[in-house]
Parts: structure tokens; sequence; C-alpha cells
């Protein structure tokens, strides 16, 4: 009730001593997270009056020393409020996400800035819909944002336990903004992710943990595993670098086969990369894969080349019903 609501506002209040008299600020994540100050904020000859600061948009109008005073109350305000960061704003981000999303240089730098003070707001996944499950690492891949990537998860390998960075690597984005293209192909996990953005360093690094694998952890929203979402996004390079350009260990397995995801209604379950990329329509990657994988120089003479091509998959007398032969004549291939 609204008594309820009042109370977590009062409690979501900070007093931040170092300004000059103290001032009372607010955080508030009722509609987006938003800072308050309803007095003004002094500290050694810099004055903010009395305003408010969307954390999505940061640093709003702000620079040079006003800013600098805003980012220290922020700080300040995750020391001595800490849990006014665990609240989740009316799309279920939290603060930690909404910097992210922001995507300035000066959002990103608050957001290693508080990272610093309190490392497991890293471990913060999107609360409810419509971004349900999607964590720091699913919005810097997107974002292009290797480096910082990279960082976190040294972070966290330092920092946590393996179950918590297990958690981390392995957390989906399952929300109904997902459900859309073409965040459906994207695989859900921050793996895959990291795939489809081409983030080889990011990618290896993720491996390199032991925590999270190309061939475990299939998409909830498709059933996909990061090969299949590299092939339907049509990334040859990654899809080679994915079989090849990894240690053993590592490499996905090039035969894995699409799961049962929540969309059944795109029928794209049982499918290995080259039926993926024949019912997608990706014909440079469809050819790709079948050179690479299914194709054999026999002999050559000048300009004529025979080759013998394996056809398990691709004629429809072998093994059901998503062999390339059969999934080219479905009305519902593209």
């Amino acid at each position: 009730d609204a008594s309820e609501v009042e109370a977590a506002e009062v409690e979501r209040m900070a007093r931040i001593e170092f300004t000059q008299p103290p001032a009372l600020v607010r955080l508030q994540s009722t509609g987006q997270h938003s800072l308050l100050w309803t007095e003004p904020l002094c500290m050694d000859g810099v004055i903010i009056e009395p305003g408010a600061l969307n954390l999505y948009t940061y640093p709003g109008t702000f620079s040079g020393a006003q800013l600098e005073l805003i980012r220290l109350v922020i700080l300040e305000f995750l020391r001595v409020m800490p849990l006014a960061f665990e609240v989740a704003d009316a799309v279920g981000a939290f603060i930690i996400h909404a910097l992210l999303v922001c995507n300035t240089e000066a959002s990103l730098a608050l957001f290693c800035d508080l990272l610093e003070v309190d490392p497991r707001l890293m471990l913060q996944t999107h609360k409810g819909e419509p971004f349900l499950g999607e964590g720091c690492l699913h919005v810097l891949c997107a974002n292009r944002r290797e480096d910082l990537g990279c960082r976190i998860v040294d972070m966290a390998a330092k920092l946590f336990s393996s179950a918590e960075v297990e958690g981390m690597l392995n957390t989906q984005a399952v929300g109904v903004f997902f459900d859309r293209a073409p965040m459906c192909w994207y695989g859900d996990s921050p793996l895959a992710y990291a795939c489809v953005f081409s983030l080889r360093t990011l990618v290896r690094k993720m491996l390199d943990t032991g925590l999270t694998s190309l061939n475990d952890n299939f998409g909830k929203v498709l059933g996909l595993y990061p090969l299949h979402a590299v092939s339907a996004n049509g990334l040859r390079g990654m899809y080679d670098f994915l079989v090849r350009g990894l240690p053993e260990p590592l490499r996905a397995n090039k035969e894995i086969l699409t799961r049962a995801g929540r969309l059944i209604s795109l029928n794209v379950d049982g499918m290995n990369p080259l039926q993926l990329t024949a019912k997608r329509g990706i014909r440079i990657v469809h050819q790709h894969i079948m050179r690479q994988e299914l194709t054999r120089v026999l002999w050559v003479w000048g300009p004529v080349t025979q080759y013998q091509i394996n056809l398990v998959g691709i004629d429809s007398s072998g093994h059901g019903a998503a062999d390339v032969m059969e999934i080219l004549i479905r009305q519902d291939a593209s």
C-alpha cells in the first residue's frame, strides 16, 4: 500500500556527510532509477542546485567538477545504503544495469567504480519481465565492450566461488524481449552472446574458466548452442573459430543438434548448423559448412575438379525430417 511504498522510499535515503552541509539524497526506482536531491550539493566550492538525474542517461547535463561530485555522492550512497542497489526498477533492472545500458564512457567508469566498492553487484540479473535473466555480460557483449567484459570475468574468478562464477557465466536472458528477432537468435547465454558479437578474446576467457562450455547450457528460447547462434547469424569466421580455432578440449561439437526451446512454433529443434542455415536461408554460411565439413576433393585436372560430398544430413533418405532436402520443401523454410 501507499504507506509501504513511502517507507521503502525513506529507507532508500542516505545522508551524505562529506557535502557542506551534509545533504539528504534519495534513489528512486518506481519508474527508472534516478538520483534525487532536494537541497544543494556543495563541496569545495562546487555547488549543484536541487535536482534529479536519471541514471539511464548518466551523466546527463553534468560535467567537470559537478560530475565528479555526483559520482562521489553515488559511491557514498552505496557505502552508506547498499540495500538501495538491490532494488529493481519497473523493467526489472538494477542500478548497475541502468549504467551499462546507458553505455557512455562516464556511465561505464561509474560502473567500474561501483564494482570496486561492491563487486557482487556484477552478479545481479534482471528481475522479472521483459528482460528476465539478462546480466551484465549480456549487455556488455551486445554493446561490444569486450575489454570490460574480460575485466569482470577476471574479477569474478578472483573474488567469487566457482558456483557463483558458473552462475554468472551461464545465466540466460529469457524475458519476452528476447523472443523477438534478432534477439531470439543470440543463444541466450553470455557465452553465446560473446560468440554472436565476435568477441573472441572474451569467448576464450570464459571458456578458460572451465565453468562454461560451447556444448552445454543450450538456450531456453530456441534451444540453440553457441555454434548454432553464430551459424544462424551468418558468421563464417566465428564458426571456424569455434570448431577449429580453439584448443581441442574447448571446441564446439560441429554435429551438435538444437534442442527444443520455448518458441517451438519456429520449428528449429533437432537441427545441426548446416540444417539450421538451410532453414534460415543463410546461404553463405550453409555453403561454407558444406565445403568445410562435407566436401572432399578426389582429384584435380586443370580446370576440372571432382568432389565427394557426404550426404548425411542433406539427402532426405537420411535420418529424420530435419534433413536439408526436407527442410527446403517445407513451407516454413526461409
